[in-house]
């Protein structure tokens, strides 16, 4: 997953540019033996402290949400309308949540202490996945979180999914084939949907 410089980082990145080229002009000074005008270099270091102690530049507002649909309604549904919104049964979706939970994507690599509760990522991801036309917003608004917690939720789901792929996703050997041809053949009507290609 590639990452997205912020504006605030590319603003960081400028200022410790500046910075640097403040140093190099204040020791060239100091060679030459004269006189170093410190105030910009002593302006850019104040910049940069006050940019590496506050992460957000613009006072941010917390928005109200509420997290009832996750913890407490979902849970409530039957099979049927659990599986509508989820894609899943309840038992499916508990099967892959505990695959899932092994996988080191969900624990902090320092520590090893899990990341968020490994269902409430899955949801997120399934619901999102399984929703045509949602929006990342529309997601984050109905699970309550943020905008990138959707997205670090789906995309490490992601990733723990397609490292089970091996495990669980075989390809048929020849006779496997010929029956899968047979059945489509007697019940679908659809003959040769599984044949090898010839160069």
């Amino acid at each position: 997953m590639p990452t997205i410089r912020t504006r605030n980082q590319r603003l960081t990145d400028a200022i410790e540019q500046r910075f640097l080229r403040a140093v190099e002009e204040v020791r060239r000074h100091v060679e030459n033996g004269d006189d170093a005008d410190l105030f910009q270099l002593e302006t850019y270091a104040n910049v940069l402290s006050f940019m590496y102690r506050n992460r957000y530049l613009r006072p941010r507002c917390r928005k109200p949400y509420s997290i009832e649909l996750r913890d407490r309604v979902l849970d409530a549904y039957n099979a049927e309308d659990y599986s509508g919104i989820i894609r899943l049964t309840p038992e499916q979706f508990q099967e892959l949540a505990e695959i899932l939970g092994r996988d080191p994507l969900f624990r902090l690599r320092k520590t090893g202490d899990p990341l968020a509760n490994i269902k409430i990522q899955l949801k997120v991801t399934l619901f999102r996945l399984g929703t045509k036309g949602i929006s990342i917003k529309k997601v984050a608004w109905i699970f309550g979180c943020s905008v990138g917690t959707v997205h670090s939720y789906t995309w490490r789901c992601i990733k723990a999914i397609n490292n089970l792929v091996e495990q669980f996703v075989v390809w048929p050997d020849r006779e496997e084939k010929l029956e899968i041809l047979k059945w489509f053949k007697e019940n679908k009507g659809f003959p040769h949907m599984l044949v090898q290609k010839s160069r």
